[in-house]
Order: C-alpha cells, then structure tokens, then sequence
C-alpha cells in the first residue's frame, strides 16, 4: 500500500504545516555542504581558530579509512598555470603518483644552500602564510627554496571537524618519504646539497618521521612549524618524531600555546643527548603564525648558525665521491 501524504493549512493559510516547513530547513541544512576550491586557488577562508577550539575533543579511532582524492595534476592544474613567472614549475615522480613542486633559485651574491618547503596538510605548495612567505622571502637571502604539498592523509574515522588527522605518528607515511627523497634528489641534481627541510604545521610529525629514515647525509637541518592538532595523548610521540631526526631541529610555536608539550620535547631531546635541538616561541598568529613579523627573521637567525657556508664544503665532498 502506498500512503499519500496530504499536506495540511496551518492558521495563516499555509499548504504546508509549520512542522513540515522546519524538517525541511533542517534537512537542506545537513544536505547543503559548502564547497571548497582552494586546492587550486588558494582562495578558501579558512576556519577560526576560536570556532576550531570551541568545538569538542574528538577521540581518535584505532581504524582507518582512505578519503578518495583526485590526482595533483588535476587538483593544482590551475595552480600551475598561473604561478608568477620567477616561480619555476616543476612536477616530480613519487612512486606511481606525480606531484607539483615551485622552485625558487636563490638570488643572492652568496649561494647558501636550499630550503625544501613542506606545506600543511590540505594545502598547496603556494599557500597564502609561511608557506608562500618563506618560499619567496628566503631566495632574497641566499637560499634556493623548493616547495611541495603533503601526500594525501589517511584520516581517522569519525573525525569531522577541523580537517583531517594526520596519520598516527608512530609510522611514516610512505609517500612522504618518496616525496622527500624524490624533492631531495632534484635539489641536489642542481648542484646545491646543503639542504635544510622546512614542515609546516601538521605536516611536520609525518616529515620528521620520513627524514628519520633518510641518509643522515640528505638533509643538514629540520624546522618545524606549529603542529597544531596533535593530541595531549600524543605528544611523547611527537617528541620522539622530533628528536629522531639526524639532523639539526628548530621547532617555533606560538608563544600562546601550552608548555606541556613542548617541556616533553625538550626532555626527550637532553635524555637522547640530541646533538642541537632547540625552541623558540612566537608572537603572532596562535596557529599558522601569518602576521608574526618574526618568523623569516627567527629562521635567518638559524640558518646563520647552523646551516650557512656548508654549500661549498658539501658539494665539494660529494664531488670527491
């Protein structure tokens, strides 16, 4: 049997009851879901930190799911087209996949090295923040700069809001690591060796993790940006990611975040006797530092002292190989 449903007149007159009319907006609010283009434009408002910290806690699940994505060569497409013309666009083989790398020579008189970028999860190489900043800024100082997207993240199921979570931080991402020495690989066929790894927010624990299982001889130092989501329950984790990698370690936060985590970091780093792992807290953005003036300053700073006048010793070393 089929049952017609007749709609009834409310007081005003109605065809439709007061109840009906309110399932309907509820439905359309759940059905209608705003889409996102920054993947190529970079032009999506992102969320307020406030509203991402208002909302609860979500509990990670021990299951996971792959979230179907399209292929970069789609995603960055109009990206690549209309990147400025100092910009130079170069796409990389990764295992089977390809992925789309800006490369920036540097233009100072004294030729220090290069600075491999690695954007947040979800983001381009050419996001508006550090990423965009420190790609354009670092040239200016001696620093060839290469940038990248993260490979595409397997995500927690049952975790909905404020983007997807990064893999657990006790593996690597397999992709990442091809990505990186695939990066690596083409740095160093334009004869700079001295190559320092920048990680952007989320993305930093899943390239720690990589490097960790790179050649020391790959990489001369490591900087890390902010990972903003990572989880009280993961942060020894996150410390031993940190304090693996072979190599020299900056990690900047924001000045307004907790200590706990980063009192962790430090304790694992002097219990390992790390050779030079080191903190600084910034004023500024209390995510993705996109109004901290210090931030291109703090990481000249490091450069100077760890990573600059190594580009002539290490190229001559590997000529002798």
């Amino acid at each position: 049997m089929v049952a017609e449903i007749t709609p009834k007149k409310n007081k005003a007159g109605d065809p439709h009851s007061v109840l009906f009319t309110l399932r309907l907006k509820q439905v359309a609010r759940w059905l209608v879901i705003p889409l996102c283009i920054a993947a190529t434009t970079g032009q999506c408002e992102e969320t307020p930190p406030e509203a991402l910290d208002a909302a609860a806690p979500l509990t990670p699940s021990t299951e996971t799911l792959l979230q179907p994505i399209e292929p970069e060569q789609v995603r960055f497409a109009l990206l690549a087209e209309k990147m400025d013309k100092e910009s130079q666009i170069q796409w990389l083989s990764a295992g089977t996949q390809s992925f789309l790398t800006l490369y920036r020579p540097s233009l100072g008189a004294s030729e220090q090295g290069a600075i491999l970028i690695v954007a947040d999860l979800g983001r381009h190489p050419d996001w508006p923040g550090p990423a965009r900043h420190l790609r354009k800024s670092l040239p200016n100082h001696g620093w060839a700069t290469l940038s990248m997207a993260s490979p595409h993240q397997v995500v927690q199921q049952g975790h909905t809001q404020g983007g997807p979570r990064p893999l657990p931080l006790t593996q690597a991402n397999p992709q990442m690591t091809q990505r990186l020495q695939a990066a690596m690989t083409q740095i160093q066929g334009l004869g700079l060796y001295n190559i320092v790894v920048i990680a952007i927010g989320d993305a930093a624990p899943q390239t720690a993790l990589a490097l960790a299982n790179l050649p020391p001889s790959s990489h001369v130092g490591f900087i890390a940006l902010a990972p903003w989501s990572v989880s009280d329950s993961q942060q020894n984790d996150l410390a031993e990611a940190f304090t693996n990698v072979p190599a020299s370690v900056l990690e900047l936060t924001p000045a307004l975040w907790p200590k706990l985590g980063l009192t962790k970091r430090k304790g694992m780093a002097d219990k390992k006797r790390h050779p030079n792992y080191s903190q600084v807290r910034l004023l500024g953005d209390v995510r993705h530092f996109h109004d901290s003036p210090q931030l291109l300053p703090r990481i000249r700073g490091w450069l100077k002292r760890n990573a600059e006048s190594m580009q002539g010793k290490l190229q001559q070393a590997d000529d002798k190989r």
